[in-house]
């Protein structure tokens, strides 16, 4: 899942899915920083994992 590419700050992903919320949980298993770009949909998708993460931690 996913087309990596080198770019001179780090490594562009470009992904391809159907379930945002399962990319999301995806890329939240590596434990990298990442930055979402677009789409503004799996922005909300990411919070949305992050949010469940914080509320196992409590």
């Amino acid at each position: 899942m996913g087309d990596p590419q080198e770019t001179e700050s780090g490594v562009l992903l470009r992904i391809r899915s159907d379930d945002l919320d399962a990319a999301a949980r995806w890329l939240a298993v590596f434990g990298w920083q990442f930055t979402v770009r677009k789409p503004a949909e799996f922005k909300v998708s990411v919070r949305k994992v992050a949010e469940m993460l914080a509320a196992a931690a409590d």
